[in-house]
């Protein structure tokens, strides 16, 4: 129930045989590399590290300007469409209101923070 509760999911693949050895070797001699934005020992940054600052205050103004940007009709009767087509394919796929509704405030964050005046198909990808 806890992984449905995420909008956002990326699948992460593990690492393949041929490559595990050389990231065990490296992940061993590199003790710095499970603090994220620590220095490693060869000088460069973690792939961590973060170089943008976005405060809480930040992200309450975005999503309250996001609020502004429009979804159009016809992008509504998309999403419903492949609403129903998800439920009816097998196996069906169930998309609660809450969930969808939340997607849909996520499109227009997208569009909001692309600069668009209004959510388009491209979002929808």
């Amino acid at each position: 129930a806890l992984y449905d509760r995420f909008l956002l999911r990326s699948h992460v693949s593990y690492i393949s045989d041929q490559g595990l050895r050389g990231f065990l070797a490296q992940e061993l001699t590199n003790p710095s590399s499970i603090q994220a934005g620590q220095d490693a020992k060869d000088g460069q940054k973690s792939p961590f590290t973060v170089t943008t600052s976005f405060d809480c205050e930040d992200c309450q103004e975005a999503c309250r300007a996001a609020q502004q940007v429009p979804v159009p009709s016809r992008l509504l009767r998309m999403v419903g469409a492949l609403r129903r087509h998800l439920e009816e394919a097998q196996p069906n796929q169930l998309i609660s209101d809450r969930r969808l509704a939340k997607a849909m405030r996520l499109l227009q964050v997208a569009a909001f923070t692309m600069g668009a005046q209004e959510v388009s198909e491209i979002d929808l990808l």
